[in-house]
């Protein structure tokens, strides 16, 4: 019982911070993926790292960037394209 309430808790933070990704993360998400690409960086590892940066080594696991990043990397390692 206990294990389904933290369930739940987790998934409304999660949930709160996700709408957190605004216009201004959005911007600094991409300046931040442009670097890296250009930088010859593989975009799996460009997005590993931007979540690692933005959650400063776990300490900001849920970061609105954070979260994106490594949403975008699963999606990404599942096949899915970015267009």
């Amino acid at each position: 019982m206990l294990s389904k309430v933290m369930d739940a808790w987790s998934g409304l933070v999660d949930g709160f911070y996700r709408n957190q990704f605004g216009g201004n993360e959005r911007i600094r998400l991409y300046e931040s993926m442009t670097a890296l690409l250009e930088n010859g960086v593989p975009l799996d590892l460009a997005l590993d790292r931007i979540g690692s940066i933005y959650s400063d080594g776990s300490r900001r696991a849920r970061h609105p960037i954070a979260l994106a990043s490594y949403g975008i990397g699963k999606a990404v390692d599942g096949g899915k394209t970015l267009a």
